[in-house]
């Protein structure tokens, strides 16, 4: 994932707060989903 923010004197901090939640929890739930994968993989190797 990634992320393009674009700021301009009419852009609200809150705006660009939410925004930023907003993409911590993107790479969150992604790196969750790798991490389960990475283990479903490893037990069904076993």
């Amino acid at each position: 994932p990634y992320l393009i923010l674009e700021l301009d004197e009419h852009s609200a901090v809150a705006g660009a707060m939410t925004r930023l939640e907003a993409y911590k929890n993107v790479i969150e739930n992604t790196m969750q989903k790798l991490n389960t994968e990475l283990y479903v993989g490893l037990k069904a190797a076993n």
